[in-house]
């Protein structure tokens, strides 16, 4: 099972650099980021920093979740199981992160098009990202409540 979410994580992380480059290329020059802070309605930043702020993102969250495996692999006394179902878990978690990563950068293309066709029926790609986290974070506690029940 480890094989087959490390094959998925690769795989997102190619999506996510393919998808990346893609939009970064038909971006405009500065990028229009909606916000609402106080006033302001949308942010203008510079294309590259855009781009050099989601790779820090991505090597961020990947290097962390190799620690976090590594940290896994290196708990005393757990029971192998559950290492291997903490291991799926981050791996998988991170397979997540990736995805709202790829969504992320859609809705900021979707805005950015000067074509302007259609967004609203992209609306609803803003709250698949959050969700499956939601859904993932649940799932670490289902797994980690199974390994407790067990223990009693």
């Amino acid at each position: 099972m480890i094989s087959i979410v490390k094959a998925v994580r690769v795989i997102s992380s190619l999506a996510f650099l393919g998808v990346l480059l893609y939009v970064y290329a038909y971006l405009p020059d500065p990028v229009k980021l909606p916000v609402d802070l106080g006033g302001i309605r949308e942010l203008l930043v510079n294309k590259g920093n855009l781009f050099y702020v989601m790779v820090g993102i991505f090597a961020i969250v990947s290097t962390t979740s190799f620690f976090v495996v590594r940290l896994i692999n290196t708990l005393p006394g757990s029971e192998i199981s559950f290492k291997k179902n903490l291991t799926n878990w981050s791996l998988s978690f991170l397979v997540v992160i990736n995805i709202f990563l790829i969504l992320s950068l859609i809705i900021i293309g979707i805005i950015n098009n000067t074509e302007r066709a259609g967004i609203g029926h992209y609306a609803t790609l803003a709250y698949v990202g959050p969700v499956l986290l939601v859904i993932w974070l649940f799932l670490l506690i289902f797994v980690v409540a199974k390994r407790l029940m067990a223990r009693l």
